[in-house]
């Protein structure tokens, strides 16, 4: 039982260099304090110091802060830093409720839960520093690749532990019922509490987590390279990603037909969203989760339009896509890419007309994908499309444009997937090379661009990485999740 009461423990907490008065003015600006660019990791219930402290003294190019709700307990990590005088440790005395008033988002390398109150009463569930709103907390403060150790002799607090892990939408890394006789041994770091538990033979729990992070990216001119494939690189990087959690969603103007090859050999990806987010298909089952629709009379307004102006168009109708076959070689034509043609002709539904089947609604139109010889007569289309309030369009290259539901894009889409796995918007990344991806670009904590995006993306985005045909998104995702 901790002692709540030491005379004189607020004065000695007030007055020693060691603790960190008034934090809540240092939130999001925790390097400037340190005025260094050493990563910052934390200790939640760090009781007298010993774990922190041996911690520090094994990792000098590592801050930690100690988080401490009890004065008196306090004070007894006081005494001991008197006598260990490391420069690179320091306290708050707070309560962990109050943790995102303290830290901004990404500042936080590591959390370190040892032994915490397991607050067995049912009424006090949410009181457990491992319950979801707490996990809530620390994600929302917690830096790309960072995760949290917690470690506990009770059993009970583990395996609720182990069931709030999803429910929080994080991603369990490592985890044992007995540490001391685990693959997870080596380098561990005893507290004064868990050294008691071992000489006593009481079984450690411990287990390492992270949040999850919700990873969008296009394929076209971004993940993919020119030729309109993934490198073994980026294969490579991508499983590696998904099995450390990183929930990737593939995002297209192509149908989900039309980009399986792509994705196919990738284990792991869950959802895509197609047509320009028009379409959200499990990619598990092919079930369609969530589509917008064009309005059949504006679909086949537009549809007669393309036709008297002597364009190629492509209906995207759920994962499928069709298209007037004897208007095909009107697309090769235009100055798109031979490979980027193909690639889009290999699993389109080819038929005499569209014709009868849109104007009667039998064809349910989620997007459209049209090409000019002439690219300046999308611009001429465009015009007439502005008048349109149902729709809205895109130009994912000079050479093309698409039309879609005016109440959907890709932001939203993401949002749709990222409440589904309750990933915090902390943790969001987007990536894209053209105006159709600027929406979501936006929307994610992070957006990004790749070096041969429009400039308009460019400037939009918080980052611009190396172009599709360096990699450039891989290397990102390999550089922030997967190095050490």
């Amino acid at each position: 039982m901790r002692l709540r009461n030491v005379r004189g423990s607020r004065d000695l907490i007030a007055k020693s260099p060691y603790v960190i008065k008034e934090p809540e003015k240092y939130r999001g600006k925790w390097k400037a304090f340190y005025e260094d660019e050493r990563p910052l990791h934390i200790e939640i219930g760090m009781g007298k110091g010993k774990f922190l402290m041996e911690l520090a003294r094994k990792n000098p190019g590592i801050h930690y802060i100690g988080i401490e709700k009890f004065s008196s307990v306090l004070v007894r990590a006081l005494e001991k830093m008197e006598e260990a005088s490391l420069e690179n440790v320091h306290f708050l005395r707070m309560d962990a409720e109050r943790i995102t008033d303290c830290f901004g988002p990404g500042e936080v390398g590591k959390i370190y839960l040892n032994f915490s109150d397991p607050w067995p009463k049912e009424r006090h569930v949410k009181r457990r520093l491992t319950s979801v709103p707490f996990l809530k907390r620390y994600g929302r403060i917690m830096a790309p690749g960072a995760s949290l150790v917690f470690k506990t002799d009770n059993r009970d607090l583990f395996i609720f532990s182990l069931k709030t892990v999803p429910e929080a939408g994080w991603f369990m890394e490592k985890q044992t019922f007995d540490l001391h006789h685990s693959e997870y041994k080596e380098g561990n770091i005893m507290t004064e509490y868990e050294e008691r538990f071992v000489e006593k033979g009481v079984p450690i729990c411990m287990m390492e987590i992270h949040p999850g992070y919700l990873l969008a990216s296009d394929l076209d001119g971004t993940m993919m390279r020119n030729d309109s494939k993934l490198s073994d690189y980026t294969k490579d990087v991508l499983r590696r990603a998904i099995q450390h959690g990183v929930e990737f969603l593939p995002t297209s103007g192509r149908s989900y037909r039309a980009a399986y090859d792509a994705i196919k050999d990738i284990e792991g990806i869950r959802y895509f969203l197609g047509g320009n987010a028009s379409v959200i298909t499990d990619v598990r089952t092919e079930e369609i989760l969530k589509q917008w629709i064009i309005p059949t009379e504006v679909a086949y307004k537009i549809y007669r339009l393309i036709l008297d102006m002597g364009g190629y168009v492509e209906m995207y109708c759920e994962n499928d896509v069709y298209v007037d076959k004897g208007r095909i070689p009107i697309a090769y034509e235009s100055p798109l890419p031979v490979p980027f043609l193909d690639s889009l002709l290999e699993t389109v539904i080819r038929v005499p007309s569209m014709d009868l089947m849109i104007r009667r609604g039998i064809m349910q139109v989620n997007k459209m994908h049209i090409i000019f010889p002439d690219s300046g007569d999308r611009l001429v289309l465009a015009k007439e499309l502005s008048r349109l309030k149902e729709v809205q369009f895109a130009y994912p290259t000079n050479n093309n444009m698409e039309v879609f539901p005016a109440d959907c894009n890709k932001d939203v889409g993401m949002e749709y997937i990222r409440e589904l796995l309750n990933i915090e918007p902390e943790h969001t990344i987007a990536m894209g090379d053209s105006n159709n991806d600027k929406a979501m670009v936006e929307y994610a904590a992070l957006g990004i661009a790749v070096a041969n995006a429009m400039e308009e993306l460019k400037e939009a985005a918080d980052l611009v990485v190396e172009s599709n045909e360096e990699d450039g998104p891989a290397r990102f995702i390999d550089a922030r999740f997967l190095s050490d």
